[in-house]
């Protein structure tokens, strides 16, 4: 380390994504996995088209779950453990989705992450209420039941990312998106470019 700075080892991959509708975009990514052989260039490419599905999941916690604003914690331990919990009801809804969705045999994420938590939310105050008033074949009942519902309620197959991006109305330069149009199906491709 010579004046502050680190210096780190990469290996860049050059690629191109061509999209449903031919359209090609150029990439570059710096990565740590140097070993060309254990980490392909192809498959590190299509790993990064799927980085959105991440940030749907920062999403689901920061809006869904509510969480926005609300870290109340006065020290870091309290805050660390605020957060630890908040994964943990995450990772819960996530469990509780994809076995909704292997109940039905649908994929899971046609199963609305509001609408579990909101079920799971209602169906754990009605236990608590319940103590020990229901039996345990009673409970089972009550979450298949509650399964029942999730499937009724699927949300339509979801579209791919593959229409342009534009704000509805103008802010200062920004195209306007006066029509809902260049959509495209199908799958992407990738390919590298030789270095």
């Amino acid at each position: 380390m010579a004046g502050g700075k680190v210096q780190i080892l990469v290996r860049e991959i050059h690629g191109v994504v061509i999209g449903r509708n031919g359209k090609r975009t150029v990439l570059r990514l710096w990565t740590s996995l140097l070993d060309e052989q254990t980490y392909p260039g192809l498959e590190l490419l299509e790993l990064y088209a799927q980085r959105w599905e991440q940030e749907l999941s920062y999403k689901e916690l920061k809006i869904n779950l509510g969480t926005a604003g609300l870290l109340t914690s006065y020290t870091p331990t309290t805050g660390r453990q605020e957060i630890a919990a908040l994964l943990i009801a995450q990772a819960m809804i996530a469990d509780l989705r994809l076995e909704v969705g292997h109940t039905g045999a649908v994929p899971v994420l046609r199963v609305s992450f509001v609408k579990v938590l909101s079920h799971v939310r209602s169906l754990w105050n009605v236990l608590a209420w319940s103590g020990d008033c229901l039996r345990p074949a009673q409970r089972t009942r009550l979450i298949h039941g509650m399964f029942d519902s999730l499937l009724s309620q699927l949300t339509p197959p979801r579209r791919a990312r593959s229409c342009p991006r534009a704000i509805r109305q103008p802010v200062s330069s920004w195209p306007r998106k006066l029509k809902n149009g260049g959509c495209s199906h199908g799958a992407f491709q990738y390919e590298l470019i030789p270095a």
